[in-house]
């Protein structure tokens, strides 16, 4: 998560419009300095960048191309961000090398990430009908907090045809 966290605060605090942007401007060129460093220690391809909470897709993405890097789709970071996970896999195809899936549930006020599958506004069939149908190769992880939320997904999964 380049700067994730910190840029998340920024976007949502009450500074001005240029005052953020410019702030957002001095620390995505210090991420991409940053990163440039570790790329030249030979990690190339193996680095991939995952998008996290507040962080436009097209940051992380532009990032990553930057260093020769690929790209780590998360999905519900994605869908917190009010990004379109499936969009965003087509669009940065050939960058995207792991993908955390899990679900995100609506609460009062805020969405929760890191649910078991099947039960929020995860698109997974969608996105796992694109992941066999251009064959992709890369890793997919079930990213949960709980052991039961595991066995819980595999389960959903099995049970919509969706496992193996």
């Amino acid at each position: 998560h380049p700067a994730a966290e910190r840029w998340a605060e920024i976007v949502a605090s009450s500074w001005e419009a240029g005052e953020k942007a410019a702030f957002l401007g001095r620390m995505e060129g210090q991420a991409r300095e940053s990163l440039r460093e570790v790329a030249s220690a030979g990690l190339g391809r193996n680095l991939c960048l995952e998008n996290g909470e507040g962080m436009a897709f097209r940051v992380v993405a532009d990032l990553a191309r930057g260093i020769g890097g690929g790209l780590c789709l998360d999905v519900g970071h994605a869908l917190r961000n009010g990004e379109d996970p499936v969009a965003l896999a087509r669009a940065h195809w050939d960058q995207i090398g792991v993908i955390h899936l899990h679900d995100v549930i609506e609460e009062p006020g805020h969405l929760r990430d890191h649910q078991p599958l099947g039960h929020g506004l995860a698109p997974v069939r969608e996105l796992i009908e694109l992941l066999r149908g251009r064959h992709w190769d890369g890793a997919l992880i079930l990213e949960l907090t709980r052991r039961d939320d595991l066995f819980a997904s595999v389960g959903w999964l099995q049970g919509q045809g969706l496992w193996p």
